[in-house]
């Protein structure tokens, strides 16, 4: 048997460098283990001081920040939605009946057709952190995708009342 030709040792130099992540990951997983993690896991900001600095940011961005107490929430929310000048609402399933005032046209978005959508001036989330595109919210029930393209009226609770993270 001859000796192993220049062509042959190409390809298995070729094999081994594509291999060796995978034979190899025990270097790999130790190096990435041995990383400092220095990260900080805990904000030292009270409760009141982040929900300033929110607020203070959310300005930063033109955002309209209505504040309100828990009692008085439905109360803010029936007065911006009138302030808004629409009338007809899409809800998520699960967004408090209490949120939803009486004086206006409500839906809840439980597979609603496009005619029902299209005849929506809005929809009212339970989002903490929105804009009139965007939303973070904490709803365990998401809304149809063609749901998420009607302008947005957040609605929000106090930091305190957010599921813990």
């Amino acid at each position: 048997m001859t000796a192993p030709s220049k062509s042959r040792n190409h390809v298995l130099e070729r094999i081994r460098t594509a291999t060796y992540p995978i034979v190899h990951t025990s270097l790999i997983e130790r190096a990435y283990g041995e990383l400092p993690r220095s990260f900080v896991l805990r904000g030292q900001l009270s409760t009141d001081s982040r929900i300033s600095l929110l607020i203070e940011r959310l300005r930063e961005y033109d955002a309209d920040v209505v504040e309100s107490t828990s009692d008085q929430l439905s109360a803010t929310i029936a007065t911006q939605l009138a302030l808004s000048g629409k009338q007809n609402f899409v809800a998520p399933p699960g967004l408090p009946e209490e949120w939803r005032a009486p004086c206006f046209k409500w839906q809840i978005d439980s597979e609603l057709t496009y005619a029902e959508i299209d005849q929506a001036d809005g929809v009212v989330t339970g989002a903490f952190c929105a804009s009139p595109t965007q939303e973070l919210s904490f709803s365990t029930t998401p809304q149809s995708k063609a749901v998420e393209y009607l302008p947005c009226f957040p609605t929000g609770t106090s930091a305190s009342s957010m599921p813990a993270r």
